[in-house]
């Protein structure tokens, strides 16, 4: 949680963000208490540990026990989590906002059977389980719908283009930060093709200029080459980024329909860690 009040004036962030119940259910207890329990039995001798940083604490606690009882259950679409107010009416603290992870391992096809677990916030942030399954169906039909596509290319049938794929996946097995995208691959070797190498400079840039992936929506949001910047030395990387681009939309093709249903469609509850939160 953190303390959100401005007029704190608060510049270390130690004192900003608070873990105020943390260790309270050890022995010791937390700094917090051992102080509240000094001053209550001899205010007296004790009155030093009467410090606004125990007090700030005190009441951090008092307000995460409150968000507990409460035991609020959210339900928000995914892009509208930013914009909830986790403060729950306070002045002084909010929560902070729950990671996404449990969200973000769905939209990439992983199952998750264990228990889901909190981390700087009591709030879990998961799909409803009914979108979970949608997001996980979607997912599957998209790389069904795009391997469908790919093998159906008369590319994967060209020995030079099966070559070059071979070399990748041994590049890959040496360093696995060298990742193969098959369709970006794909589009990459299909713009060399139509635009050669052995041809004439201002041929090749005359055909690239005019070409799908030079035009593409990605390439042209993306920083590249003007025309007038495309020389005989940078001509043959542009091709090959553009190429790489064209790829990137191939995959948005069959992506689509997974972040529609999760990004735009898909509804999320936010629920409190009680240590029971599962995928169902």
């Amino acid at each position: 949680m953190r303390v959100s009040c401005p007029s704190f004036n608060l510049t270390d962030e130690n004192n900003n963000t608070l873990r105020p119940l943390k260790n309270a259910h050890k022995r010791q207890g937390t700094e917090w208490e051992r102080a509240y329990q000094a001053v209550k039995h001899d205010r007296y001798s004790s009155v030093s540990y009467g410090t606004i940083k125990n007090f700030i604490r005190a009441l951090g606690a008092l307000f995460l026990l409150n968000v507990y009882y409460r035991n609020e259950r959210m339900y928000v679409k995914y892009l509208e989590v930013i914009g909830l107010d986790f403060s729950f009416g306070s002045k002084v603290f909010s929560l902070k906002k729950p990671a996404d992870k449990y969200i973000v391992d769905v939209i990439n096809g992983k199952e998750i059977k264990d228990v889901l677990v909190s981390d700087e916030s009591p709030y879990i942030l998961k799909y409803t389980d009914a979108i979970y399954k949608q997001v996980l169906d979607a997912n599957k039909k998209s790389k069904n719908d795009r391997n469908q596509y790919l093998i159906s290319q008369s590319e994967f049938r060209d020995p030079e283009f099966i070559k070059i794929l071979q070399d990748l996946i041994e590049k890959e097995k040496r360093d696995p930060s060298q990742r193969l995208i098959l369709s970006w691959e794909l589009c990459k070797y299909r713009i060399n093709k139509s635009i050669p190498a052995w041809l004439p400079f201002d041929v090749r840039k005359m055909l690239f200029v005019k070409s799908d992936e030079f035009n593409g929506r990605i390439h042209q949001a993306s920083v590249h080459k003007t025309e007038s910047e495309l020389t005989a030395e940078n001509l043959q990387a542009e091709i090959d980024m553009a190429g790489i681009r064209a790829g990137m939309e191939l995959e948005n093709r069959f992506e689509n329909q997974k972040i529609v249903k999760a990004f735009n469609e898909g509804y999320c509850e936010l629920i409190i860690d009680r240590g029971d939160v599962k995928y169902k």
